[in-house]
């Protein structure tokens, strides 16, 4: 299931740089309504897989900074 998230979630950046490039290229207005409409709901989807890894235990806590008081006793 992992995997499946994963490469999911690659899709979807994929996707997003994709029609973020074509939204920079094109000049046509109601073609650029549409590339909206598209971004918005591929992060909407997006967002559903990072809620569902989160529900999963799949993805980490990042690093935090080190307690220096700790070590100064």
């Amino acid at each position: 299931m992992f995997l499946i998230i994963y490469h999911t979630g690659i899709s979807s950046t994929n996707g997003l740089s994709n029609y973020g490039t074509a939204l920079s290229k094109v000049a046509r207005k109601d073609i650029t309504i549409d590339f909206g409409r598209l971004l918005l709901e591929t992060v909407k989807f997006a967002l559903d897989g990072v809620k569902i890894s989160i529900k999963k235990g799949w993805l980490e806590q990042p690093p935090l900074a080190v307690k220096h008081d700790f070590f100064s006793k």
